[in-house]
This record gives structure tokens, sequence and C-alpha cells, in this order.
């Protein structure tokens, strides 16, 4: 198709690179829908000969090494693709992607910057709030001392929930942290109550298996 198009007279010569991108782009985007990833990566690969900022490209080169575990790779394409952003202050998909890859790294420390750094810089940003506050309660967990968790960490996660419920207050895994918050707080019927409220209006599971704690946590297992 590129050939044709080169040989299209109709077709102006200055048009030629960004058609041929495009072609490329969908091209590989098709591949990785079939599965052929070494192609995939081939056409990702002269596209970015050719524009070595093409954020697309980069961001699906990123996602492709994190999908075969290159940890490496995954990081050097996300840097690439956040400098290539228009505008540095906003979070791009390749960013978010990093910080769920060191997450499933449980690489919590680089995790918690990364997210830290959207939240700062888009504060409105509710999948990121979240993505902080979950990191800072299993930094509490793990710091867990007298089967009490950690008040610091947890009080930080607290926090984001609420602020995250402050700009959604229908957003269940918002609604579900707080009541966690509160059951190692040991507000229990607090907890219990928004559990309650979380799984009587939406489909999450996590509330449902949270009230059965809650219930082993009082001795409340004939309830």
């Amino acid at each position: 198709a590129i050939q044709k198009l080169k040989n299209n007279p109709n077709v102006h010569r200055q048009r030629l690179p960004a058609i041929s991108i495009t072609l490329n782009f969908n091209l590989a985007c098709w591949y990785e829908k079939e599965n052929r990833f070494g192609d995939a990566i081939r056409c990702h690969s002269q596209i970015l000969h050719e524009q070595p900022h093409y954020i697309d490209s980069l961001f699906r080169m990123a996602r492709m090494a994190r999908n075969r575990g290159d940890y490496r790779k995954m990081s050097e394409y996300t840097s690439r693709s956040i400098d290539a952003h228009p505008d540095p202050r906003k979070p791009t998909e390749s960013l978010i992607a990093l910080g769920n890859f060191q997450v499933e790294k449980k690489d919590e420390r680089r995790a918690l910057m990364t997210f830290a750094k959207i939240v700062e810089e888009s504060r409105d940003d509710i999948y990121s709030i979240l993505a902080l506050a979950n990191i800072y309660y299993s930094i509490a967990c793990k710091k867990r001392q007298g089967g009490r968790v950690d008040r610091d960490n947890l009080r930080k996660a607290r926090d984001l929930y609420v602020k995250a419920l402050n700009i959604d207050n229908s957003n269940a895994y918002a609604c579900n942290g707080l009541g966690i918050y509160y059951a190692e707080s040991e507000r229990f019927t607090q907890a219990y109550d928004v559990f309650k409220v979380v799984s009587d209006s939406s489909n999450l599971p996590h509330s449902l298996l949270n009230q059965g704690h809650l219930h082993v946590r009082q001795n409340r297992i004939d309830h």
C-alpha cells in the first residue's frame, strides 16, 4: 500500500511520510491483535526510526515490553514517551502503565513516586489517586506491629480515599477503601455500614469479602 502511494501522482510528496507512518502504525496494531509481536515490533521500530518521538508507538512498545516482563525496555520506552509528550505536566497512559508495572513487580517505592507525580500534576485523576492510596495501605500493612497497621501510612491512604470521594462520591473503590480504613481503625460499625452500602450499590466483590472479615474479627460468624 505504501509503495502504491509513492507511485500515485495524485498524492502530494510532502504528505507521504505522515501517510506512511499512519499505515505502518495501523499495520503494527493489527499484528499485535494477531499476536504477531515480532512483526509489530518491527513496524513500530521503523516508525520510531523515522519519528523518534512518535508517542503512540512508544507507548505500544512499552506495553509489549511490559507484557513479556521486560522491565528495562518498559522503563526505557515509557521514559521516552513521557519526554515526548507535548505537555510535560500532563500524566500520560505510559506513566500510569509504568506505575502499574512497578506495583506488579512489588517495587512500591518507585510506584509510589510515579503515582504521586501524577496526583501532584493532575489533581482529579481518580485512578491514580486510588492507586496511590492502595500503595500507602499496602505499606501500612507491611509495617504492621502488634497486630495493628502503621498509622501514618494508613492515614495517608484514608486522605486519598476521601480525596477520590470528593471528586466522585459514588466511586465504589474509594468507598471500599474508606471502609477498610474504618476496619483497620477498629471502627467496625462504620466499616460494616460502608461495606454494606458498597455491596448494595455495586458489583464490587471486595465489599462482601470485607464484611466477612469483619464478622470474624468481631466473633460474629453466626450472623
